[in-house]
């Protein structure tokens, strides 16, 4: 493959025209940065919020009290998008309406009681500029071309051969 698309160029054009008919790629949703503390009940919940509205770190209390894989990393879920499918609609819910830095009042769920915190909000959906992403297009495009060219050659080269393919024994 490589021999065969050792040449493949791609022109400033080919990738204009992708990002413009490919431009929701790279669109990032309404959402924000998100950790969360997670422990069994709503009491336990009320006195880490009480610990942290006293001056103690969130990240340090995820580390102390959660209970889940996060706690090692300051209970950080990285961003997440407000409608995601692969989050828990109530705790999408407890952290929509928070504000920048904000920490919520427990949130249940079906895993148990949340806290979650909030930075980097996003309340809009926002696309990347072409400018922003231009390389990463540009490889995109080299590599569907390439594809593109490999498989031509492929088809050409089972043809010359007079390859028969029975997908019926594959």
């Amino acid at each position: 493959m490589e021999d065969v698309t050792k040449d493949v160029d791609v022109t400033e054009e080919e990738v204009k025209t992708y990002y413009e008919e490919n431009s929701d790629n790279y669109r990032t949703n309404a959402g924000a940065e998100m950790a969360h503390i997670l422990v069994k009940t709503e009491e336990e919940a009320k006195k880490i919020k009480a610990e942290y509205e006293a001056g103690t770190s969130f990240e340090d209390l995820a580390a102390k009290y959660g209970t889940d894989g996060t706690k090692d990393r300051g209970g950080a879920l990285g961003f997440i998008e407000y409608d995601s499918p692969q989050y828990d609609a109530d705790f999408l819910a407890g952290a929509k309406n928070l504000a920048e830095g904000q920490v919520s009042d427990p949130v249940k769920t079906q895993f148990g009681y949340h806290l979650i915190k909030v930075t980097n909000v996003q309340k809009e959906a926002v696309t990347k500029s072409y400018d922003e992403v231009k390389d990463e297009v540009k490889e995109t495009v080299k590599e569907q071309k390439s594809y593109d060219i490999f498989n031509k050659k492929l088809d050409a080269w089972k043809s010359d051969m007079k390859i028969e393919t029975y997908e019926d024994r594959l």
